[in-house]
């Protein structure tokens, strides 16, 4: 057998770390027998030299009177941005029955290209039954570079909580 570049010397791997900054969580405002209460914002920073592919937020919602569950009158939790047209346009799934405390929203791998930055919200359909405050952070963001499949670093997670007032 023939071997071709055994004692070669080649250059050093550079693995650079895939990181997902983010911002403050801002609060938004629920009213009860409303659909679409824009509950939060995030603003997400692809500081990578490669695409970001999210894959969930995890969010934790509790407070004194309720919290994100059905059982509280809440459904279809779900995660949108504004398009360039100006479109608000939704990421992922809906979780149509959100449960106590802890949910996950997928965003079934949307790409956040190098150096860019979006600003995601959270919305919820708030029933009669729904009441508050709620305090809200996000608990963690799953990620990975889109070409090298490396868990992303984040930068701001968990954020500080926010209350959300429900009237």
């Amino acid at each position: 057998a023939e071997v071709n570049n055994k004692n070669a010397a080649s250059p050093e791997v550079e693995i650079t770390r895939t990181i997902l900054a983010a911002s403050a969580l801002s609060s938004g405002l629920i009213l009860a027998n409303q659909k679409d209460n824009q509950v939060a914002s995030l603003t997400l920073t692809n500081q990578a030299s490669e695409g970001i592919r999210l894959n969930k937020i995890i969010l934790n919602s509790a407070g004194q009177v309720g919290n994100f569950s059905t059982n509280n009158g809440f459904t279809n939790l779900r995660a949108v941005y504004e398009n360039d047209s100006g479109r608000v346009v939704s990421v992922g799934s809906r979780t149509s029955r959100p449960v106590a405390d802890v949910n996950e929203i997928n965003l079934n791998g949307f790409t956040l290209k190098p150096e860019q930055s979006l600003t995601f919200s959270i919305y919820i359909d708030a029933g009669e039954t729904a009441a508050g405050p709620i305090r809200l952070f996000i608990q963690d963001i799953q990620a990975k570079g889109q070409l090298s499949g490396a868990n992303a670093t984040l930068s701001g997670i968990p954020t500080q909580a926010v209350e959300v007032a429900v009237n």
